[in-house]
């Protein structure tokens, strides 16, 4: 049940298909993006210029518009999907992409005690960062410049980019905060019983007390355990599952919004447009006649 946080919305998908990616560290260019369509994820941080093209991008619950020259960085473990639109032909294009893990930037700062400050960085893009600005500019002429470049010197410029990149206010996280680390291997066998529960039964009137008392724990150690495991409040955690099935719903059918408030189990219409546009950054409304003109467009 835990791998339905991972389903795509509004595609039914069973969850993301893991793409390997080989050695430590790698930087390539492609004339399209691969596994387009494609929900699925690293083990690795890809940093992803975009070439010539446009679509769709889908990292997490955030969906938005990419274009040629856009900068993201997208966290290990973070599953996501690039949609071409239909009218875009990518022969021409030409994407970079930047693998690379965490032994990598470990040893680096093995060598290097200076590189300490890039971890505050890489925690932030485990949940996705796009890039603006100058640091954008700069970025892609030095990611170009890694593609030429060999041995000590690709390495070097690579550590640069990823300085400039930690430097630059112009960032902007991609994934929501109530977003579960349901990829992470640091969750205990209780807590996701919990959120199989939860899972379960996200429809329904939750009561910390019972829940907490049903996995034998009091409800502020189960509260406490569950944010530290998984980097959600209890409460937020069911507020997002709400919220993403309320989507699933809203793009998939043409059900009164007022109905889908309470089937998905909010209690009032305001407090459930209120928590959609905290996690959305817009109304039920909105999203409903976005997701139905991008999918008008593929």
């Amino acid at each position: 049940m835990v791998d339905a946080l991972l389903e795509q919305p509004g595609d039914g998908a069973a969850g993301p298909v893991e793409i390997g990616i080989e050695g430590d560290f790698r930087v390539c260019a492609q004339s399209a993006i691969r596994q387009s369509g494609q929900w699925h994820f690293h083990r690795r941080f890809e940093l992803h210029l975009v070439g010539e093209s446009a679509g769709s991008l889908i990292v997490g619950d955030h969906r938005d518009q990419y274009a040629e020259g856009d900068l993201v960085l997208i966290g290990p473990g973070l599953p996501h999907a690039w949609h071409l639109h239909p009218q875009q032909s990518e022969t021409a294009a030409r994407h970079i992409q930047v693998h690379f893990s965490e032994t990598l930037l470990r040893s680096g700062n093995q060598l290097a005690p200076d590189l300490l400050g890039l971890e505050a960085f890489m925690e932030g893009a485990r949940a996705g960062l796009a890039f603006g600005g100058k640091t954008r500019q700069q970025a892609a002429e030095m990611m170009h410049q890694l593609l030429d470049a060999q041995g000590c010197k690709r390495l070097a410029i690579f550590y640069l980019l990823l300085d400039l990149l930690a430097g630059c206010s112009q960032s902007t996280r991609l994934v929501s905060a109530a977003y579960p680390r349901v990829a992470s291997s640091g969750i205990s066998p209780r807590i996701k019983s919990v959120m199989d529960y939860l899972c379960r039964h996200y429809s329904e009137p939750v009561i910390q007390d019972r829940i907490a008392e049903e996995f034998g724990m009091s409800a502020g150690h189960l509260c406490r355990r569950f944010k530290k495991e998984t980097g959600v409040g209890f409460v937020e955690f069911i507020n997002h599952l709400r919220v993403q099935k309320s989507c699933e719903l809203l793009a998939n059918s043409g059900l009164p919004i007022t109905q889908i408030c309470f089937e998905v189990g909010f209690r009032n219409i305001s407090n459930f447009n209120r928590r959609f546009v905290a996690l959305k950054k817009m109304t039920p409304s909105a999203y409903r006649c976005s997701y139905r003109a991008d999918s008008s467009s593929r």
